[in-house]
């Protein structure tokens, strides 16, 4: 397979649906949106899951109440409306219309980096994961600059910008929902922390990029925005947020996905809702997991209440099962949610499987030089955010 940035030519971004394109291209738009499943996770969860059917038949009929079905409906509100924000094609056009002012490659980066990590404040890291590098990837064809860099760097952005919002990854939302915690309240939390990490990673850009000019092919890109869609979605984001605060959630929810049934089918058809049944299925495998006796042990001799003990085993087991599920695990002990929230954030760098956004991007990139090199810059990032974060947790 042919690595999929000198595939995708900046025309893929003019329209959300893929019309109007030349042959080619419709190709590679339609193979990045193949790659964006995240396939192996879910199929991990459900061989894990067929396992326990298997071993331990009589718990099936007790798998509805392990799942928190108001943490899914939020999670499932959320995709549905961000959905409907990136195939309004207005993050799209915005991007392209401010790198077409930069002149120089490290300029560019400290660009694309703060729109990954403001994107994610409010649309997840996932789904800005979903914008930010195909647009990236669009410009192979109108730079020589080498993009990997700046798809490495974005990937660290979105994990690190996503921490700040109760709304900006799925750890965050179960977090925020499980503790009842006032949405500013969350963010004045999370803020000593996002400053510092974002920081790091603008000398993490500094130091990886040049000030290279850039040669830009002067080509019309022109992208249509989708008008009535934005304002639908936008208005709608707003008024699920403040049905989370006031707990009418249930009710906002039916209206708004009504919404896009009626007249945006293809925001419903088009949501990840795979990534739904991820968590579903993720709920019940914890669930199970957290009832076996050796886990039990396990975690009990780890002591997840003390507060060290929590900050280091949330990154550890971030690294090897991914952050959601390491905090679904965590979560059903007697823990502080200040230090969990801060340790299965960071736990998002590191290894590739530490957050499901740094899957996705990778799989879009399509490309074995950038692997290693993603894992070179994310384990420093890694090392040195958690030293910030425990220093900010001894404060606690």
């Amino acid at each position: 397979m042919q690595n999929l940035a000198t595939k995708i030519k900046p025309d893929i971004l003019k329209t959300g649906n893929g019309k109007n394109l030349p042959p080619q291209n419709k190709k590679a738009a339609d193979l990045t949106k193949h790659k964006k499943n995240p396939d192996y996770f879910l199929l991990a969860s459900l061989g894990i899951l067929f396992v326990f059917i298997c071993t331990m038949p009589f718990k099936i009929r007790h798998y509805p109440s392990y799942v928190d079905w108001k943490t899914i409906s939020l999670l499932s509100g959320l995709f549905v409306i961000t959905s409907g924000l990136r195939l309004s094609n207005f993050f799209h056009y915005l991007s392209k219309q401010m790198v077409k002012r930069v002149r120089h490659e490290n300029t560019l980066a400290f660009l694309l980096i703060s729109i990954a990590a403001i994107f994610s404040m409010f649309l997840t890291n996932d789904i800005s994961i979903l914008i930010i590098v195909p647009i990236t990837l669009s410009l192979s064809s109108t730079i020589k600059n080498d993009t990997h860099k700046f798809i490495i760097l974005e990937i660290i952005a979105v994990n690190a910008g996503s921490l700040l919002s109760p709304i900006g990854n799925p750890q965050n939302i179960y977090i925020w929902h499980k503790w009842h915690i006032p949405f500013f309240k969350f963010i004045l939390h999370m803020l000593p922390l996002f400053t510092l990490l974002f920081l790091l990673l603008l000398v993490f850009a500094h130091l990886t990029t040049k000030k290279t000019p850039l040669r830009y092919h002067r080509k019309n890109n022109n992208i249509a925005v989708d008008k009535k869609l934005l304002v639908v979605s936008v208005i709608s984001f707003i008024l699920f947020i403040v049905s989370e605060e006031l707990k009418i959630t249930l009710y906002v929810l039916p209206a708004i996905l009504g919404i896009y049934l009626i007249f945006f089918k293809k925001v419903i058809k088009k949501t990840n809702w795979s990534l739904i049944v991820l968590f579903v299925v993720l709920f019940i495998d914890i669930h199970l997991i957290s009832e076996l006796n050796i886990i039990k042990n396990l975690l009990s001799s780890i002591k997840p209440g003390r507060t060290d003990n929590l900050y280091f085993s949330g990154i550890l087991l971030s690294q090897i099962i991914s952050n959601v599920p390491a905090t679904f695990l965590l979560a059903n002990f007697n823990v502080n949610w200040k230090v969990l929230v801060y340790s299965v954030n960071i736990g998002g760098a590191g290894i590739v499987t530490g957050s499901l956004a740094n899957l996705i991007a990778l799989k879009l990139v399509d490309s074995k030089k950038i692997f290693a090199k993603f894992h070179i810059y994310s384990f420093i990032f890694l090392i040195l955010s958690t030293g910030i974060g425990f220093l900010l947790i001894l404060k606690f």
